[in-house]
């Protein structure tokens, strides 16, 4: 296992743009399922409190945010091949294991095959895109429990809601060891045709891995508040008359978005919105971390569905208030 001391939180964060000055005092970095039983067996035999994280794809770390011990999963990413299943150790990344699960002709990852982070975190998050997840192909997890038992749990053992958990939710603790997904065989070709068509599609809707945490809110569908209701009409309006007396060929949602970041005095914010996706964020320059908050308010103002998909890691009540 490898231990690292008085590293840079900086150094461990998916972001790149996110100037922060805190520090992880002890990072343990087990090599395998078993020293990842062990480090976090006796982390918990002595009730100190310690932060798991895989690869951070999904994490915003406050630029203020320190902690005494961590413990990555990085590399704990053994994959045992079954008779109707496989064991997947929580560290393997979800893109790694999506690619050998369409490549071998096993469905319900074909939309997974683009996403960032581990199948451990994915599970804690119940991530998933294109009608696939995790969980959904999930026989089963190893857990390591805070008493120091390990238990296998099952989807109803897990409070599964919207990109959420009881482990996201901190219901209960516990550490994800591996997972048993299921394999249900297909047409190989039909497969990667999907796949591929759903690559094509993220390509041309969503921002690339770098500088963005995927969707910021857990709601599938935002729905307006009375308030970004009208603003949204107002905004539609004026984009059809623009578009109505243009000869020119247009962007009618970068209008659209423009307008209504100005009338909400938030010009400032454009640059950092994908698109018109109100749900996307890029931390493309140092100003990022002030500017998320202001689309957080934003958001808070325009709709009615604010729950994070994202975990942030610090206390930012006091950036909400």
């Amino acid at each position: 296992m490898e231990i690292k001391n008085n590293i840079e939180v900086y150094n461990i964060s998916w972001l790149n743009h996110v100037e922060n000055s805190g520090k992880i005092d002890n990072l343990y970095i087990p090599e395998n399922r078993k020293e990842l039983l062990e480090i976090c067996r006796e982390l918990f035999t002595n009730n100190i409190k310690f932060e798991l994280i895989g690869h951070t794809s999904n994490i915003y770390f406050l630029p203020e945010f320190s902690c005494k011990y961590m413990v990555s999963t990085r590399n704990v990413k053994n994959i045992s091949w079954k008779e109707g299943y496989v064991e997947v150790d929580t560290g393997v990344s979800v893109r790694h294991i999506s690619n050998e699960m369409i490549n071998r002709g096993f469905a319900g990852f074909e939309g997974l095959i683009d996403l960032p982070g581990t199948v451990g975190a994915a599970v804690y998050g119940n991530a998933g895109c294109y009608n696939c997840s995790i969980v959904d192909m999930m026989i089963s997890c190893e857990c390591l429990m805070s008493d120091g038992t390990v238990k296998t749990l099952y989807k109803d053992d897990l409070g599964v809601k919207t990109r959420s958990t009881a482990l996201k939710r901190k219901e209960f603790n516990a550490v994800i060891l591996s997972v048993k997904l299921n394999l249900i065989k297909v047409n190989v070709d039909e497969l990667k045709a999907l796949s591929d068509k759903y690559r094509k599609h993220r390509k041309q809707t969503q921002p690339g891995p770098n500088d963005n945490l995927g969707s910021i809110f857990s709601c599938p569908i935002e729905r307006p508040t009375i308030i970004g209701y009208f603003v949204i009409a107002v905004a539609k309006l004026y984009t059809f008359l623009v578009s109505s007396f243009s000869n020119d060929k247009i962007n009618k949602n970068e209008i659209q978005k423009k307008c209504i970041l100005k009338i909400l005095r938030a010009n400032n914010l454009n640059q950092y919105l994908f698109g018109n996706n109100w749900n996307r964020f890029i931390w493309k320059d140092s100003l990022a971390h002030n500017m998320f908050w202001k689309f957080v308010k934003l958001h808070k103002f325009m709709f009615k569905d604010n729950n994070f998909e994202i975990e942030i890691k610090g206390d930012f009540n006091k950036y909400i208030k």
